[in-house]
């Protein structure tokens, strides 16, 4: 993978349920890949990003305590990473390794958004089974959104291929969404569609906060 690229490393603690896309920022840093990203300098991000994670901050179980302290540590393998993570994401913690594709290395560092969404591509390593090294485009809030306005906003960086846009209503949905918004009747409106298009077209979505 390429270097000097932006990354947005990410831990979040989701609500107790399956497949959900939202979740809770527990930590959050950026950084620039100042060398290639191969599965070990993947790891050494990971054990450095874990390193500076204060214990004390998680309200979490015992298991979960003990996995992050697996994991601080700047000498991880790629297969120590991959099995840890697997078991943060058991107890509904989830740590992403997001590839900014909207973003260049002059990119400030700094972002202090209140919430955050993602339109992610997930980018399957051989080395990790777990799918946490994803490309991705991000939107930033300076306020934390409603559900529909924030999953509408992520939906609104995809790009719309011809053959999809021809087949399918996006356009007419994003339409209708804008025309709620203005009335404010936004109650009235279903966020499954803005979910679906996005689902078939490869990308997942995060929601966090």
């Amino acid at each position: 993978m390429e270097t000097n690229a932006i990354v947005d490393l990410v831990l979040i603690r989701k609500p107790n349920l399956t497949n959900t896309s939202i979740g809770t920022i527990v930590k959050f840093d950026r950084l620039v890949a100042d060398k290639e990203l191969t599965a070990l300098n993947i790891a050494a991000a990971v054990g450095a990003f874990f390193t500076d994670l204060d214990i004390n901050s998680l309200d979490a179980s015992d298991p979960v305590i003990s996995i992050v302290q697996n994991l601080k540590s700047m000498e991880l393998t790629p297969t120590q990473v991959n099995d840890n993570l697997a078991v943060l994401r058991y107890y509904n913690y989830e740590f992403d390794f997001i590839v900014r594709s909207d973003l260049s290395s002059e990119a400030a560092l700094t972002d202090e958004a209140q919430s955050r969404g993602y339109l992610l591509n997930p980018r399957y390593m051989t080395e990790f089974s777990v799918p946490f090294v994803k490309v991705g485009q991000g939107i930033s809030f300076a306020n934390i959104p409603t559900y529909p306005i924030g999953v509408q906003a992520i939906a609104n960086l995809m790009a719309c291929p011809p053959e999809f846009n021809r087949y399918v209503p996006i356009q007419d949905n994003r339409t209708f969404f804008d025309q709620l918004k203005t009335a404010g009747q936004l109650e009235f409106y279903d966020n499954r569609d803005s979910e679906e298009f996005m689902k078939a077209l490869g990308y997942e979505f995060l929601l966090i906060a």
